[in-house]
């Protein structure tokens, strides 16, 4: 995928599958890669179907609608879907959603956590003790229900999903 010019990746979430397994693969390929991805699926799972788009998916089809298909990758190709303005709102809207759990101050520190800073360099960024920055990250990851920095730059990241 890295040294190709694809534009494009279907992915077939087939039934028997796990729905994390198939959401942690399309947030995984979406951190590496900038591709559009359609989902296709056989049922028209609510939850999946949200959860797809709010971690970055393009499209969702049913795969009875197989006959659309050529028309969908040319409308996703041109951008000539309505709701691709409406799915940027979403994604900052979720991502505001979960960061809205933090205080200013704790917004702070994971905006640096989420830039890579190191625990040394964010105690000279914000002028904090060490023992303040320990305590406002249990605070974060208490709030975001994680147990590591790593985690809840993930979790931001997939707007709230739950990747495996």
């Amino acid at each position: 995928l890295q040294k190709s010019n694809i534009e494009f990746l279907i992915i077939d979430n087939d039934i028997k599958n796990n729905k994390n397994y198939t959401l942690s693969i399309i947030y995984n390929i979406l951190q590496l890669y900038n591709v559009k991805i359609i989902l296709i699926n056989s049922t028209n799972d609510k939850e999946l179907i949200k959860n797809a788009f709010s971690i970055g998916i393009t499209y969702f089809m049913l795969k009875n609608n197989y006959t659309e298909f050529p028309k969908i990758l040319l409308q996703i190709h041109n951008k000539e879907l309505p709701y691709f303005p409406i799915l940027e709102d979403y994604k900052k809207l979720k991502r505001n959603e979960q960061l809205s759990l933090l205080s200013p101050a704790e917004k702070e520190l994971f905006n640096l956590i989420e830039q890579g800073f190191s625990q040394s360099e964010i105690i000279n960024i914000l002028f904090k003790s060490e023992n303040t920055i320990k305590s406002q990250k249990k605070k974060i990851l208490r709030k975001l229900n994680v147990t590591c920095c790593k985690e809840a730059v993930k979790k931001i990241h997939s707007n709230g999903v739950i990747i495996m």
